[in-house]
């Protein structure tokens, strides 16, 4: 299992700013990193790459078997981030020279400003997103398929949706170009607000444009939240403390104006994401970082990671399937970033909803009887002994 202390050194390890140091860091370090629950879990999390540099940063020795896998898993993201590079670098060619402005945003935009956002580019990505003004939309998407990219999905992508169908090419690394950042931002404000005060930044021989800090910080709280219980793994808190831990200014007046706004919604139900779970989002990336924020965003705290961290690992052992598995790990998320239970299909029978709903219930209340101290809490995993 992984102890409470252990989790805490975790989150100490990859904090980006004031991190621990000294012999005893180091001694604690050795004996956690060998245990045999942590790989899986880093791997859940998303954080290899993220501990892998930090490791080396800090210079601690690391139990051997995790090494390894952490050197693997960063070799594996270096390619894969090689790929995307790849294929955003001919998406800016094409659209340069059809003219199509264009922004980066996502994944590619943290890999191309990574120099002023260290640490951005410590997590994977996949694909190639770019935002281009709703009236050149199709230009660019026409630009693109005569260049040789055709559609990933012959089923296409609902009108309505704030891309337009993926691209891509034999190099098969998807090209998703967005016509705003969210189905709850109109186009137009989406292109002002990535355009206004942008980074003009020189990356791969190019000149691009990159949103602000700001615009940055937004845009990793507003997609966090649109995967349900994904958003609160580890990997979706370093796009804001890499931002946060920059130093760049984030002008905190604009943060708040959007949390009252209210635009940031839950895409299963179009429920309104709550102001104070979007306030623990920004503060739990602060704490990751290092750095403070103002204390209207501090004051409703952080989310409890390291007692998620424990949880997952307990759960990842669990003795109930990987069905099972997934389901207490999703509903031990969802509860802590207030979110429903885990919505059932509309295509199912009643007895697969019946039996979707009771499991989803009964994986939310083992899980809050862990957290409260009823039965589980103390390490016992779920299910069993």
């Amino acid at each position: 299992m992984i102890t409470a202390g252990d989790a805490l050194l975790l989150l100490d390890l990859l904090r980006l700013r004031g991190g621990p140091g000294g012999a005893s860091v180091a001694e604690a370090w050795r004996r956690a990193s060998a245990n045999p629950r942590l790989p899986e879990l880093l791997r859940l999390e998303g954080a290899e790459l993220w501990l892998y540099r930090r490791l080396r940063a800090l210079n601690l020795v690391t139990d051997p078997a995790l090494a390894e896998v952490l050197r693997a898993a960063a070799h594996r993201d270096a390619l894969i981030g090689l790929r995307v590079d790849e294929e955003t670098e001919a998406v800016i060619d094409v659209l340069s020279a059809a003219g199509v402005p264009f922004s980066l945003i996502k994944g590619p935009a943290r890999r191309a400003a990574a120099a002023l956002y260290p640490f951005a580019d410590a997590r994977s990505t996949s694909d190639v997103d770019v935002l281009v003004p709703a009236a050149r939309g199709d230009e660019a998407w026409a630009a693109l398929t005569t260049a040789g990219y055709e559609p990933v999905d012959a089923a296409g992508t609902p009108d309505e949706h704030f891309h337009l169908p993926p691209l891509w090419t034999a190099r098969r690394v998807a090209v998703e170009l967005h016509t705003s950042t969210s189905a709850h931002v109109e186009p137009a404000e989406a292109w002002r607000r990535v355009t206004d005060g942008a980074d003009a930044i020189r990356w791969a021989g190019r000149m691009l444009s990159v949103g602000s800090a700001t615009e940055l910080l937004w845009h990793g709280l507003s997609h966090a939240f649109m995967h349900g219980g994904e958003g609160v793994r580890l990997r979706t808190f370093l796009d804001g403390a890499a931002i946060l831990a920059s130093g760049r200014a984030i002008d905190w007046a604009v943060v708040e104006a959007r949390i009252g706004a209210r635009e940031v919604r839950n895409p299963e139900s179009d429920a309104v994401v709550r102001p104070r779970e979007l306030r623990r989002w920004i503060a739990t990336a602060a704490m990751l970082g290092g750095v403070e924020v103002p204390a209207a965003i501090a004051a409703d705290g952080c989310y409890p990671l390291a007692q998620l961290l424990r949880w997952r690992a307990l759960a990842l052992g669990a003795p109930v399937g990987r069905a099972g598995r997934g389901r207490l790990l999703e509903e031990a998320a969802r509860c802590e970033f207030g979110l429903s239970l885990t919505p059932t299909l509309a295509h199912q029978s009643r007895l697969r909803w019946a039996r979707r709903f009771v499991a989803s219930a009964a994986a939310r209340a083992v899980y809050v009887g862990w957290r409260g101290g009823g039965p589980g809490a103390g390490g016992a995993p779920p299910g069993g002994g």
